[in-house]
């Protein structure tokens, strides 16, 4: 029913682990040589102020008498630790703080309108900000890195200083569309939920890319004489200004026209998008 404690460190920082080893003892204050007793007592490590604010702890037997208790300190504040046996007789308080040595990635969040994706050509903005209130200097000390890949080939982009609301923002422009992974890194641990996936999407088509090829062929400006309900098949090929396959809505972006002689009364032509050209 007695308890002999290793002394634990009045300062802990978050995120560390700590151990104790405790050493159990007779009611005649003799040491206790065997093992095989951590089912009659536990440890507990909560905070004075807090109910719900406890700290889960590992005890493992070493077999010997004695047991090592491990936990590790979630935020900062103030703890106390007790073993408790099973007929609720409380033994050896000890107190520690925990404090923040360097912010984790765990204080952070990935927000801003870049996460939507965009347009290629368009320069994206991706938000790094706290998500809890973080004291003193240590946002201002993080160091932040970032990379994105695209079709397995990565490439880092960079992470901007702090901006006056105490945000970090990494802008970049991509002129290939697809998708793209951002990571981002907290003295290179991912801040979750790395990566992102980012779709970028082509731009409209270009004019002067657009390839017109008919079947059966017909040179530009000449007559062809066709049977009537015989089919006659127009492909257009068109780029963005970056050469990507456009982004198109074939019932309110395009359409295709042609006139009957010598009326002039102008028809619309079937459209069919390939999604493999």
């Amino acid at each position: 029913k007695r308890s002999l404690l290793s002394d634990v460190f009045p300062q802990l920082p978050v995120a560390l682990q700590a151990t104790m080893l405790i050493t159990g003892r007779d009611q005649y204050d003799n040491e206790i040589l065997r093992g095989g007793e951590a089912e009659l007592f536990r440890v507990s490590i909560r905070s004075p102020l807090v109910a719900t604010d406890i700290i889960a702890v590992t005890v493992v037997d070493t077999e010997d008498g004695r047991y090592t208790a491990r936990w590790s300190p979630g935020k900062t504040g103030e703890y106390v630790i007790e073993v408790i046996f099973g007929d609720g007789v409380h033994d050896k308080v000890q107190n520690f703080t925990s404090d923040l040595t360097a912010a984790t990635p765990e204080m952070y969040e990935i927000t801003g309108s870049g996460l939507a994706g965009g347009v290629v050509g368009e320069e994206l903005d991706v938000v790094v900000q706290p998500s809890v209130v973080i004291l003193g200097d240590l946002n201002a000390q993080a160091s932040f890195t970032a990379t994105v890949t695209y079709n397995g080939v990565t490439a880092p982009v960079p992470v901007s200083g702090l901006d006056a609301f105490g945000r970090r923002h990494i802008r970049f422009t991509r002129f290939v569309d697809g998708i793209y992974f951002l990571h981002v890194y907290l003295e290179n641990t991912l801040v979750p939920v790395s990566p992102y996936p980012i779709v970028i999407i082509a731009g409209p088509p270009v004019v002067d890319t657009i390839e017109v090829f008919m079947w059966p062929e017909v040179e530009a400006g000449t007559n062809q004489l066709f049977t009537a309900g015989e089919t006659a098949s127009l492909y257009l090929e068109m780029r963005d200004v970056y050469g990507n396959v456009p982004t198109i809505d074939f019932v309110s972006d395009i359409a295709i026209k042609y006139s009957l002689q010598p009326d002039r009364d102008v028809l619309l032509a079937t459209l069919n998008p390939n999604p493999d050209e």
